[in-house]
């Protein structure tokens, strides 16, 4: 990208429940606010359609041309470009973490299946262990470029990976959605955003280091908060220049 551009970006952070047309709502909501506020793209965080147990996790699974036919519609409605998931896909019998990257037309821009899946094991009889129900993605994500933006994807605990993200280098944005409770290592607050290095606790570090490489990238987050149901939108205004 050549001269000063800037990007108006949508971060909604959201308290996803298991109930999915709860979560469309919030959702669709959040693109029409970010529609009118006029931004250039909405950012989702991870299981921004469905968090629950496995049985409601694999009912809100689709096939992928499933997935882009509702999340086009949706930023064909609000003419709002937008970043998704991860969602959870079906691919015959297995299923992945995948985040999409869809235009204002609707037309899809990139998606990318997550790599890393994290490792934790709640005690819940039914909850969902990543490790055990999804397939880990075979292939690093490929920038999409959005608007003279050259953007990375990475889902959540890709960010303990930095290799993930020199592999999509150069960027001028690279993004990472997450799930993440309040009470987990700490308060985190809102979504962040930092020129060149992130002002975060210390777990972050590994994935703020390989995202500031030459001090040349925007690094983006958005978070799910856990709270009341439904979704937080805001807005950051993000300038670059070569």
């Amino acid at each position: 990208m050549s001269g000063e551009t800037t990007f108006r970006l949508g971060l909604c952070q959201m308290n996803t429940v298991a109930d999915e047309s709860t979560n469309i709502a919030a959702i669709q909501q959040s693109l029409g606010y970010f529609a009118a506020d006029g931004c250039d793209m909405a950012l989702f965080p991870e299981y921004a359609f469905c968090l629950g147990g496995r049985a409601a996790m694999r009912a809100a699974a689709r096939e992928d041309g499933a997935w882009r036919e509702l999340l086009g519609r949706f930023c064909r409605e609000a003419g709002m470009a937008a970043l998704f998931g991860g969602v959870v896909l079906r691919d015959g019998d297995k299923l992945y973490d995948r985040a999409y990257v869809m235009d204002e037309q609707g037309a899809l821009l990139g998606c990318y299946d997550k790599m890393h899946l994290f490792p934790f094991r709640p005690e819940h009889p039914e909850a969902m262990i990543e490790t055990e129900f999804f397939t880990p993605g075979l292939a690093l994500p490929r920038p999409v470029l959005y608007r003279g933006w050259r953007i990375g994807l990475s889902i959540c605990f890709d960010l303990r990976f930095p290799e993930l993200y020199v592999a999509q280098w150069p960027c001028d944005l690279l993004v990472v959605r997450r799930l993440l409770p309040l009470t987990q290592g700490g308060r985190i607050g809102r979504c962040c955003c930092a020129h060149g290095r992130l002002k975060t606790r210390a777990g972050w570090q590994a994935w703020g280091r390989a995202a500031s490489m030459r001090r040349r990238a925007w690094n983006s987050m958005a978070i799910r908060r856990f709270t009341t149901p439904g979704a937080y939108p805001s807005r950051k205004c993000l300038t670059t220049g070569r």
